[in-house]
C-alpha cells in the first residue's frame, strides 16, 4: 500500500516517523561500535583525555585552540564521561541515515523502507563518526534537490556548522560541500536573497555552536582563519611518501571521470558540482600523509560518495554500480602501499557490543579508568616535582598531555598544542605571542623522549624525522627568554616562568647563497646561538603539483666536527625563520658542533637552483653569561667520547676492520671507486671488537648509495648487530625506504644503536643487506663508536 509522505501529527506521519525511528535504531543496535573508551601517552592518545575532559568541565579553554581537533573531538574518541552523549548523538545521525534515504526513493511505500534500512546499515556500517556526519550533509542536500524543502538545506547547514568544532578534516569537507551548494544554487537561480539566506543561516550556525561551547564569541575568526593555515602547508610538514601504483590510480581516476561522462544530466550534474570540491580535498588530505588511516578515510568517503550517487541518480544504475566498484577496486588496491597498512576489518554484526554496552556498563567505565591510568602511570611526576608547581599553571612540551591528566595539574595551554603542527609561520607566532603575554603558563613540563630516538638517535627528535628545535623557532625563542630550568627529573624537565624576560640580541653573521646537495660551511660561533634562516623557491610546476598531489621533502645534512653526519626533514616555511645548527644539541648531556650544513630536495629540478642562507646570531641576557645554551644548561658543556671511527671509500680492500670484496668495486667517472651490491647479497661489513671496552656505547653507522628505483628500497636493510661470543645479542636492521628521497643522486642513510657491555667478547658487526631483486650502488660507509656519559 503506497504511503504518501505527511504532517508528522497526522496518524499516518506517526507510523511513518516510529518506522524511520524504529529501523534507526536497529541500526544502532546493530552497527554498535567496541566499547573502548580509554586514553593514553604520547603524541595522539592524549587527544582523547584533552577533549573528553574540557567538555566534561564546561572548560572554555578550547576557544584558543588552533588545532585539527575541534572542541567536539571527543565524538571520535569518548571516554566514559561523555559516553552517552557520543551513543545518542551517533543513535540520531543514524536514525537521519533513514529518513534521508527514505526521502530519496522514487516509491514511498513498504518496500521502500526496506531499501532505506539497507542502505542506511551500509553506510553506518562502513562510516566513523566523521564520516556519518558527511553522509547526512550530503543527503539531506540531495533531498533539498529532490523536494524543494528548506527544512533539508537548513539541517545540513547545522550539520556543517557541528562538523567544524569535531575536526577539521570533516569541517573542511562539509565546508566544501555547503560551499558547492550555495555556489551552484546562486549559478542555478540568480537569487541575491536565496545567497544571503543560505550564507547567513550557515554562518548563523557556526556563530550558535561557538557560543554554546564558549559563552562569547573572542577568537572566533581566528579559530576558522587558524584552519586555513592548517590545511594550507599541509602537504609539506607532514607527507609521507611511500611508492604509489600510478596504473592502479589510473585506473581509479578513469573509472570516476568516466562516471561524470556517463551521466549527462541535471540531477548527475548536482551532485558532481556538490561533491567534486570534497572530493577533491579529501585525495589531498589522504594522500599528503598517506598512512594507514588518512587512505582508509579516503577510500571511506569515496566508497558513501559514489553509494549515495548510483542510489541519487536512479539511471544507468547497472553501469554506475560496475564502473564504482572497479574504480574503488583499485583505489583500494593501491592502499596497501601506505605507511604501517593494515586492512580494515568490517564487522558485519556487532549488536554484542551494544548488549555489553547495557549489560556491563559499570564494569566497562571501572575497566576503561583502569586501563588508562596504567597507560599513563609512567608519567608520573615526583612529590617534589608536584610540591614545586603546586596549583600553579602549568603547560607541556612538546606534546604528551597524559602528563596533565596523570597528575591532576592545572594546566594552561598554547593555542598550536603540538609543535610539529605549528608548520607556517603564522602558526608558530601564535604559540610565540601565548609564551610573550600574561596567558603563559607558570611552569613548563618539557618531556625528553628518551624511550623513542629519532632517525640519528636524537633525543630532540619530533615527527617524521624532523628536528624538535626546528619546529616552532618563533616559540623557542619566546621559551628561551621567559622560563629558567628549576630542577630534571628522568626525562622530565622542569622549567618556571622568569618575572622579568631575557633581553634578546639578534645579529646577522652573514647571509650567502648556496645550491642544492652542496656542502656550505658553518660561520664561527662562540657561546651564542646560532641559526639560519632559509629561503628556497619552487618552481610553477612544482607549485601546481603540490597542489593538485602534495610538496616534495626536504632535509637538511649536519656535517659535525667528528665528520659525522645527522640529517633532518625540514618545514620551508618555517625554516624562514630559523634552523637551529650550533651548539647543536643530541640527547642529555651530549652536544655537538656542526661544521658544514648541506640542503637536499627530491626533485632538485623542481625547485630554483639558488638557496638564500642568512646566518643570525642569537644571544639571550643570562647574567654576565650571554649564551643561548644555559636554556639547555643540563645539556651543555658535555660531549661523547669518540672511541673510534672509519671512514670507508673503498679505496683499498684492506682496511682495518672492514671486508670487502674486489669483485664488487668499480669506478665512476671521477675515477672514485664504488661498491656494487648485486640482489640478495651484503655490502662491505666491518666487523669490530670491543675488547676490554665497558660500559655505554652509541654507536651510529652511515653509508651513501644509489638507487634506481624508490619501488624496491623497503627491502635494502642498513643492519647494526651486538654479538658476543658468536651469539647475537641486539639485530637492528631498518629499511632505508625513508630515507631515499632522491633516486637520480646519493643519498645518505643512517642508522644507530644505543647498549651497555660488561667485559670481553662483544663485537660490532655493520652492512648494508640488499633483499631485493636489483642491484644497489655505495659511495662509502661511515661508523663512530661513542662512550655516552
Amino acid at each position: 500500500m503506497k504511503i504518501k509522505l505527511r504532517s508528522y501529527f497526522t496518524s499516518s506521519g506517526f507510523i511513518l516517523t516510529a518506522t524511520g525511528v524504529l529501523l534507526g535504531l536497529l541500526i544502532a543496535v546493530l552497527t554498535f561500535p567496541e566499547n573502548n573508551w580509554t586514553y593514553g601517552a604520547g603524541i595522539d592518545p592524549p587527544l582523547a583525555w584533552i577533549f573528553n575532559h574540557l567538555f566534561a568541565e564546561g572548560s572554555s579553554l578550547a576557544q584558543n585552540f588552533i588545532f585539527p581537533h575541534g572542541a567536539l573531538a571527543f565524538f571520535m574518541y569518548p571516554l566514559p564521561v561523555n559516553i552517552w552523549w557520543v551513543v545518542i548523538v551517533t543513535a540520531l545521525l543514524k536514525i537521519s541515515l533513514v529518513f534521508n534515504v527514505f526521502s530519496l526513493t522514487e516509491k514511498r511505500d513498504n518496500s521502500s523502507w526496506l531499501i532505506a534500512f539497507l542502505a542506511a546499515y551500509f553506510l553506518a556500517l562502513t562510516s566513523g563518526f566523521t564520516h556519518l556526519l558527511l553522509a547526512n550533509i550530503l543527503l539531506l542536500l540531495c533531498n533539498f534537490y529532490s523536494h524543494q524543502k528548506w527544512g533539508f538545506k537548513l539541517l545540513a547547514f547545522f550539520l556543517v556548522a557541528f562538523s567544524f568544532y569535531v575536526k577539521s578534516y570533516v569541517g573542511i569537507l562539509s565546508g566544501m560541500i555547503a560551499f558547492s551548494f550555495i555556489i551552484y544554487r546562486f549559478v542555478v537561480e540568480r537569487s541575491w536573497k536565496e545567497l544571503a539566506i543560505n550564507v547567513g543561516s550557515l554562518f548563523a550556525f557556526l556563530l550558535l555552536f561557538w557560543g554554546l561551547l564558549f559563552k562569547d564569541f573572542s577568537g572566533f575568526f581566528r579559530a576558522f582563519y587558524g584552519l586555513i593555515q592548517l590545511a594550507g602547508d599541509n602537504s609539506s610538514a607532514v607527507a609521507y611518501y611511500p611508492v604509489n601504483n600510478w596504473w592502479f590510480l589510473a585506473v581509479f581516476f578513469l573509472g570516476v571521470v568516466s562516471l561524470i561522462f556517463l551521466n549527462r544530466n541535471r540531477r548527475a550534474l548536482y551532485f558532481f558540482v556538490l561533491c567534486g570540491l570534497s572530493l577533491f580535498g579529501a585525495w589531498k588530505h589522504g594522500m599528503a600523509r598517506m598512512d594507514s588511516s588518512h587512505v582508509d578515510g579516503l577510500w571511506s568517503y569515496f566508497v558513501l560518495v559514489l553509494f549515495i550517487f548510483i542510489f541519487f541518480n536512479r539511471k544507468k544504475i547497472l553501469q554506475n554500480t560496475v564502473i564504482s566498484l572497479i574504480a574503488l577496486l583499485f583505489l583500494g588496491g593501491n592502499m596497501r602501499n601506505a605507511e604501517g597498512y593494515y586492512p580494515s576489518k568490517i564487522e558485519l554484526l556487532k549488536a554484542n557490543n551494544f548488549f555489553e554496552f547495557l549489560s556491563d556498563y559499570d564494569r566497562l567505565i571501572e575497566n576503561a579508568e583502569k586501563i588508562s591510568r596504567s597507560n599513563v602511570a609512567h608519567n608520573q611526576l615526583s612529590p617534589e616535582f608536584l610540591a614545586a608547581i603546586g596549583n600553579e599553571t602549568v603547560d607541556v612540551y612538546p606534546c604528551d598531555y597524559s602528563i596533565i591528566a596523570a597528575n591532576r595539574l592545572n594546566w594552561q595551554p598554547r593555542p598550536v598544542l603540538h609543535s610539529y603542527a605549528a608548520y607556517t609561520s603564522w602558526l608558530d607566532e601564535q604559540n610565540a605571542t601565548h609564551f610573550e603575554s600574561d596567558q603563559a603558563p607558570e611552569f613548563l613540563i618539557w618531556k625528553i623522549e628518551s624511550a623513542h630516538p629519532g632517525l640519528n638517535g636524537n633525543l630532540f627528535s619530533s615527527i617524521d624525522h624532523r628536528y624538535l628545535l626546528n619546529d616552532e623557532p618563533q616559540t623557542l625563542i619566546a621559551l628561551m627568554r621567559h622560563y629558567t630550568l628549576l630542577q630534571k627529573e628522568g626525562d622530565f624537565l622542569l622549567y618556571k616562568r622568569q618575572n622579568t624576560p631575557l633581553e634578546i640580541k639578534r645579529k646577522l653573521v652573514k647571509s650567502t647563497n648556496c645550491r642544492w646537495n652542496e656542502w656550505v660551511q658553518v660561520p664561527d660561533y662562540k657561546q651564542d646561538l646560532l641559526r639560519v634562516n632559509v629561503r628556497t623557491t619552487k618552481t610553477c610546476l612544482l607549485a601546481l603539483k603540490s597542489f593538485l598531489y602534495k610538496d616534495e621533502q626536504f632535509w637538511v645534512d649536519l656535517k659535525c666536527a667528528d665528520e659525522s653526519i645527522h640529517q633532518y626533514r625540514f618545514v620551508p616555511k618555517n625554516a624562514e625563520y630559523g634552523l637551529w645548527i650550533n651548539p647543536y644539541l643530541t640527547e642529555p648531556g651530549v652536544s655537538k658542533q656542526v661544521n658544514f650544513i648541506r640542503f637536499r630536495s627530491s626533485r632538485d629540478k623542481w625547485m630554483k637552483e639558488s638557496i638564500l642562507l642568512d646566518w643570525e646570531s642569537i644571544e639571550l641576557e643570562y647574567g654576565h653569561t650571554q649564551t643561548a645554551e644555559k636554556f639547555f644548561q643540563s645539556f651543555a658543556q658535555q660531549q661523547d667520547s669518540l672511541i673510534f671511527s672509519s671512514i670507508n671509500h673503498f679505496e683499498s680492500d684492506k682496511k682495518p676492520f672492514w671486508m670487502i670484496e674486489n669483485s664488487s668495486l668499480i669506478k665512476d667517472s671521477e675515477e672514485n671507486f664504488i661498491q656494487k651490491v648485486d640482489s640478495n647479497s651484503m655490502s662491505a661489513i666491518l666487523d669490530f671488537p670491543l675488547d676490554s671496552l665497558s660500559g655505554a656505547f652509541h654507536l651510529t653507522f652511515g653509508s651513501t648509495i644509489k638507487a634506481a628505483d624508490y619501488a624496491y628500497t623497503k627491502k635494502i636493510l642498513l643492519i647494526i648487530a651486538l654479538n658476543k661470543n658468536d651469539e647475537n645479542l641486539i639485530w637492528k636492521g631498518i629499511p632505508i625506504d625513508r630515507q631515499l628521497i632522491n633516486c637520480e643522486s646519493w643519498n645518505p642513510v643512517i642508522n644507530h644503536l644505543s647498549f651497555q657491555t660488561d667485559g670481553y667478547g662483544y663485537r660490532i658487526r655493520a652492512s648494508l643487506w640488499n633483499t631485493s631483486n636489483y642491484p644497489i650502488h655505495i659511495k662509502y660507509f661511515r661508523f663512530h663508536l661513542y662512550k655516552t656519559p
